[in-house]
């Protein structure tokens, strides 16, 4: 194996190891520093991309620390999460969910563009949403996101499948009925689906018209003949 050189004579490993002392210390301009020294001659070592998101993430630096955490998960996704499960359970938390908030703002922007969605964008979210499930794999938010990106991908069996097997012996819920509902659309059960979103609508369930966007026009076209008047006007 060829052990990569860098300004100082120092090998990537002692360059990693030099980084994480210092962020350790407090140092963290000096930290991210050699970081970026790594990732100038390699900008897809994941130790360094989830090494300078921990900095950044130490320095409440949101949008920076979503940035470099989600190129490292694009390149290695098992090497990434398992960098993330090496902190202290304070920092998983906050990482899960700075990369949900990322994810889910990702989704309704995609759900309110009249474009179809980039090949790599639903690649992007994929990707994240399965190591947010390796990460913490009991949060129900967790779940809900990983279906709400299949269905973005047009995968509603796997969709409804993944629905079904986490949620299949637990109470209703309405962000869980809700995809149940839209997914029986996708699947011509139309009375079914008007059953449930119109109970849905009935209540006023704040992520309904973001849900809509899944379903073509055909599809809401369907969906109104057989549904109740509190559902109709997200069908507009």
């Amino acid at each position: 194996m060829v052990l990569l050189s860098y300004p100082g004579g120092f090998a990537v490993d002692s360059l990693l190891t030099r980084a994480r002392c210092y962020g350790h210390l407090g140092q963290k301009k000096t930290a991210i520093f050699d970081f970026n020294a790594i990732l100038k001659e390699d900008p897809e070592d994941v130790q360094a991309l989830t090494g300078r998101g921990f900095i950044h993430l130490a320095l409440n630096q949101k949008k920076e620390a979503v940035c470099d955490l989600i190129s490292a998960i694009k390149v290695d996704p098992a090497l990434a999460v398992a960098e993330v499960l090496s902190l202290k359970q304070e920092g998983q938390t906050l990482i899960h969910q700075w990369l949900l908030d990322h994810s889910r703002t990702v989704l309704f922007e995609l759900g309110a563009s009249k474009e179809p969605p980039a090949p790599e964008i639903l690649k992007e979210l994929t990707v994240v949403g399965e190591s947010l499930l390796k990460i913490n794999h009991r949060e129900i938010k967790s779940h809900i996101l990983y279906v709400d990106t299949l269905a973005a991908e047009g995968r509603h069996k796997e969709a409804l499948a993944h629905l079904q097997g986490s949620f299949g012996q637990t109470p209703p819920d309405d962000s869980v009925n809700s995809r149940f509902g839209i997914l029986q659309v996708k699947r011509r059960n139309f009375y079914t689906a008007a059953h449930i979103l119109a109970g849905l609508a009935a209540k006023d369930y704040n992520e309904l018209p973001f849900l809509m966007n899944f379903l073509d026009t055909k599809q809401r076209q369907s969906l109104a003949q057989v549904t109740v008047h509190p559902l109709t006007s997200s069908l507009q």
